[in-house]
């Protein structure tokens, strides 16, 4: 159930790590992918004029109390989400940096382009459409390992920390962060709450699609979670495996070996660039 994971997926697409300054291409194609899907998904929520984000709500409840503009608060959270990456131990990368650049384009497009609804039922439809695509977006963005924006960044730290599934993690900050915000003067409506819950199931069902869906090519087979890391592609039994076969955990793309029937560590290796292929067989 899509709801219940916990982890960011890696694929073939998947960066080895965020802090890396020359990405595969298919790594920086689905970072930039996916963050043209959530711009445009925020400015569906704009225009749709069925509620602003949790965030902004946040940021105009701080603005009514301390007389600063909404965009110079929202500066100042960005700023202090960034700082609580620091214990969180999140690593930014050149996601973090376009997550700025091409959500604020694609928002701008969108509310050039996209007229406003004009009866309310078709403003609601059209908000709750901004909330899934906001989570697909994230989803595959969050993917690439590239580097977070910083509420998805706190997001997945949150999630390392606590463990609880991500669709649990995002929907606490948000309707943390909403409450907050209506406490200190902020508007709501009503797509400011379907945002509010929908965003964690929302990004957790674009994780599930993704690592479903996605198939790595070349050479390879799984046991048990695992993925088979050689030449010998028919070894598809644990017990048959041969000493010193090779294999990469799904969840944390750790190297194991297997010696005498059993896996256990071995030495660090660049998995993701040696001549084998591998295979994603959930």
């Amino acid at each position: 159930m899509f709801l219940k994971i916990k982890k960011i997926p890696k694929v073939f697409w998947s960066s080895q790590k965020p802090l890396n300054l020359k990405p595969k291409f298919s790594s920086l194609f689905f970072l930039c992918l996916g963050l043209v899907i959530f711009g445009f998904g925020e400015g569906l929520l704009i225009v749709s004029s069925s509620g602003a984000s949790p965030w902004s709500v946040l940021a105009q409840g701080i603005s009514i109390n301390v007389n600063l503009s909404i965009g110079l608060i929202t500066f100042l959270i960005s700023f202090t989400v960034l700082i609580l990456w620091i214990p969180l131990k999140q690593k930014p990368g050149i996601g973090t940096i376009l997550n700025a650049f091409i959500i604020a384009i694609m928002i701008d497009l969108c509310i050039k382009f996209v007229p406003t609804p004009e009866d309310y039922i078709h403003q609601i439809i059209l908000g709750t459409v901004a909330v899934l695509t906001v989570g697909i977006g994230g989803g595959i963005y969050l993917v690439a390992n590239l580097g977070a924006g910083p509420r998805d960044g706190l997001m997945v730290g949150l999630q390392k920390k606590t463990n609880l599934p991500i669709a649990s993690v995002r929907a606490f900050l948000e309707i943390s962060v909403v409450s907050i915000g209506w406490y200190l003067g902020g508007t709501i409506g009503p797509g400011t709450l379907i945002f509010a819950f929908g965003i964690g199931p929302a990004v957790a069902l674009a994780l599930y699609l993704v690592n479903k869906d996605t198939k790595t090519p070349g050479l390879g087979g799984t046991i048990n979670g695992y993925l088979f890391l050689g030449s010998l592609a028919s070894e598809i039994n644990l017990d048959s495996a041969k000493e010193g076969t090779l294999w990469v955990d799904v969840d944390s793309s750790e190297a194991v070996e297997v010696n005498n029937g059993k896996t256990g560590g071995c030495n660090t290796m660049n998995w993701q660039n040696t001549k084998f292929g591998l295979s994603v067989e959930q």
